[in-house]
């Protein structure tokens, strides 16, 4: 056999080892919900984390790579067919091969063109596994067919022709089934994702009972920030018994307030006492629990960016720095490479705030500009050019960003423990709370737009007091 032909078949053979291995990779990450190795933000392998945390990576639900892992475990079993020339061989069964090369192919042409025109990121493992599938239907009809002369002896029931590989063409009815079978499942997998759940954003219900634990105080300045000069302990979170309601303390009742009641009255947070962006006196208030190394929490600030633009000093965005790294997060039970600098961001970005309120929107736009976040010591430079390095190494060592990020990353926790599949960011709109960030902008606007007042005239401003059914100025 010409070599030509012989190096056909070994990369046929070849390619459906490399998409098992890819999305055998991938099907292991999603399991163990882990960050794919070398393919994390910023890295020139790609961006993984994008990729993987998208809606497209699961059918109604169920990931995605399981089932390219079935598909070419399916192709690689069936390998030793291709190149055969034998006409013995069963028709079902090269049908059947035809059909997984089909659906491959199909698979991969869609999933490449969702990372190219609609993530608009890419994730290596990803490439590779698609990519072998397109690339063995493009080999697939360089194969030699099978060997017609070596039928003698044969039954005639097996001397009849089956499916043929190569230019000379397989019986019609065979391949008809191979194609429409393939094309139905590839249609099933594409309108399944485009009509199915996506997870990417979702309004979320919660529902108070007597046996719910109270969620963590974000209400008072004191427990934030004076507790700097008492005891150590229970300063990782301000949980309350049941049945009280987290209140400033007497110490405290002169300070200027705004308070917000959330989730049905068992959340009030204080907006003076937390990062915020506009004025807190602001008509529409948005309260957000980001991490600075979460792609969804960077889309949503390209779109408060713009909400800023149409609300102006009317609208007050809440900041409340919540890293997805298991050494300042309890709540995090795997933790991905992208996070690695996520608990530092945080650190600075309310190190920042407290000492040089007027700063923060500067140094927090900083750190969400960009597709992907800045590292600790880039941070850390950005920071210095704000405030002393006397002063931010004092607030970084204090017990007033601590105990925030206790507080924070505790609020996390109980949210979790309502909806196990929560991810950020998290958003408090009025009487609404949701998780993630749509892909199509405009569905975030529409959000906003059902669960914010409308933004005043010139004139409305002038004359009209803020005021919002769950704000209570004080």
């Amino acid at each position: 056999m010409p070599n030509v032909a012989l190096f056909i078949i070994g990369l046929a053979r070849l390619l459906p080892f490399v998409g098992l291995a890819g999305s055998g990779y991938l099907s292991f990450v999603t399991v163990m919900e882990m960050g794919a190795m070398g393919c994390n933000g910023g890295s020139s392998w790609g961006d993984c984390d994008r990729v993987l945390h998208s809606r497209w990576s699961s059918w109604m639900g169920v990931p995605v790579a399981p089932m390219g892992m079935l598909v070419y475990s399916s192709l690689a079993g069936l390998c030793w067919l291709i190149g055969n020339r034998s006409p013995w061989i069963p028709a079902v069964w090269r049908t059947t091969l035809w059909g997984l090369v089909w659906l491959a192919a199909g698979a991969g042409i869609w999933f490449l063109g969702l990372q190219i025109f609609v993530i608009k990121g890419f994730c290596i493992y990803c490439v590779l596994t698609h990519a072998s599938g397109v690339l063995l239907a493009a080999v697939w009809p360089l194969l030699p067919a099978p060997d017609l002369s070596k039928a003698r002896g044969v039954p005639n029931a097996t001397r009849s022709p089956g499916i043929r590989f190569g230019r000379q063409s397989a019986q019609r009815p065979s391949l008809k089934i191979s194609l429409l079978a393939a094309s139905a499942l590839l249609c099933l997998l594409i309108v399944g994702q485009c009509l199915g759940p996506g997870e990417e954003f979702r309004e979320l219900e919660f529902v108070a009972s007597a046996e719910d634990p109270i969620a963590p105080s974000l209400a008072s300045g004191k427990d934030q920030t004076e507790r700097e000069a008492g005891s150590t302990e229970g300063t990782e979170g301000t949980e309350e018994t049941e049945g009280t309601e987290p209140v400033a303390t007497r110490s405290d009742a002169t300070k200027p307030k705004r308070t917000l009641s959330l989730l049905n009255n068992k959340l009030r947070i204080d907006i003076l006492e937390h990062p915020h962006l506009g004025e807190p006196d602001g008509s529409a208030v948005i309260v957000e629990l980001a991490d600075y190394t979460c792609h969804q929490c960077r889309d949503l600030h390209r779109a408060l960016t713009k909400m800023h633009a149409k609300y102006g000093d009317q609208l007050t965005v809440v900041v409340l720095p919540c890293p997805l790294k298991k050494s300042c997060n309890k709540a995090v039970i795997h933790e991905e490479a992208v996070h690695k600098f996520a608990c530092d961001l945080a650190r600075l970005s309310i190190a920042v705030w407290l000492d040089a309120p007027t700063r923060f929107p500067e140094f927090h736009d900083w750190l969400m500009t960009g597709p992907d976040a800045p590292t600790a010591d880039q941070a850390l430079q950005r920071a210095l050019q704000i405030v002393p390095v006397e002063r931010l190494r004092e607030r970084i060592a204090g017990r007033a960003v601590n105990d925030r990020i206790v507080n924070y990353t505790s609020l996390y926790g109980f949210l979790l423990k309502n909806d196990n599949k929560l991810g950020l960011p998290l958003q408090f709109v009025g009487s609404a709370h949701a998780a993630g960030m749509p892909s199509d902008e405009q569905k975030m606007f529409q959000f906003w737009e059902k669960h914010l007042p409308p933004p005043r005239s010139n004139v409305e401003k002038s004359s009209h007091v803020p005021t919002n059914t769950l704000i209570s100025p004080r």
